[in-house]
């Protein structure tokens, strides 16, 4: 395989950091197993070799909560390019 010399480039634009694969339940779930189901996820430690192999397989070292306004920036980018009104 070829190899790109990074002696010669350089870094002309970095994505902002944007949210992705969130997990949702739907509306009607009750709260109670909703807050049980998210904390479980939120416990998972990539150092546990037990939970690693599971996150491995997501492709991820970890979940967080995500918020509404998580989405601000790609409802900002859909809207500009004409995909969300």
């Amino acid at each position: 395989t070829k190899k790109v010399d990074t002696s010669r480039i350089g870094v002309f634009w970095t994505t902002p950091p944007y949210v992705d694969y969130v997990w949702t339940a739907r509306g009607d779930l009750d709260p109670g197993l909703r807050e049980r189901i998210a904390a479980a996820f939120l416990k998972l430690r990539y150092d546990d070799p037990e939970h690693r192999r599971l996150l491995d397989l997501h492709r991820t070292t970890g979940y967080i909560r995500a918020h509404d306004e998580d989405w601000k920036g790609i409802e900002e980018a859909a809207i500009a390019a004409g995909l969300l009104k």
